[in-house]
């Protein structure tokens, strides 16, 4: 067998486009452009296709283990929006988990900087998630599962990573990092995911592939 070294470079984000912005500010837009009422305490969003590998239902029921006033931004459309819909009616949770639809992309920065934590709660079929990094672009912490590059990417000050299809775990998860340093977070994907970064490190890839 030969022995073969296998280089592997991540996905990158505009650290351009997805910065940190005013909060307070970006919460108001928020309100006026969805026409939707934000938590004083603690406001989640998941950005991406309503699909059942995504593992969003068990998103959905970690709402009931959170405080009354939780609100989670579901911002994406797909096959699982009617089923989604009909769990968040059978929970009681109506007020508590809203549906924005499709967002353009260039409105996700403003989007995303109204929040307080990010949740990608896959449970199969994920692989390097672009709107992980965006979101950590902008300081979100990260609450994520074991599929995909959640473990490789998600450090203890960056987030946290959970078991897949465990509402509790994925609420203490929530509770754990809702408050994390996001300046930390955001030099972490600044120094690590940024295009600049990531552009580097293909050309060092190619490089070495040349001089063999």
């Amino acid at each position: 067998m030969i022995n073969k070294k296998i280089n592997v470079v991540p996905n990158g984000v505009n650290t351009n486009q997805f910065r940190p912005l005013n909060k307070e500010e970006q919460r108001k837009w928020v309100e006026n452009y969805f026409g939707v009422c934000l938590s004083s305490e603690l406001n989640i969003i998941n950005v991406g296709r309503l699909s059942q590998e995504k593992g969003l239902r068990y998103l959905v029921k970690s709402v009931a283990y959170l405080t009354p006033t939780t609100r989670l931004f579901l911002a994406g459309d797909g096959p699982e929006k009617k089923e989604l819909k009909k769990l968040v009616g059978k929970l009681e949770l109506d007020n508590n988990v809203i549906f924005l639809g499709k967002i353009a992309h260039e409105k996700l920065p403003e989007l995303l900087n109204a929040m307080d934590v990010f949740v990608l709660p896959a449970i199969s079929m994920e692989g390097f998630s672009n709107s992980m990094l965006e979101a950590m672009a902008c300081g979100l912490p990260i609450v994520t599962t074991p599929i995909g590059a959640g473990p490789e990417v998600i450090k203890e000050e960056i987030g946290v990573v959970v078991e897949t299809k465990n509402p509790k775990k994925m609420a203490d998860g929530i509770i754990k990092c809702r408050n994390l340093d996001r300046k930390k977070i955001r030099e972490y994907v600044v120094e690590n995911f940024s295009f600049g970064v990531v552009a580097n490190l293909v050309y060092d890839l190619y490089i070495v592939c040349w001089a063999v």
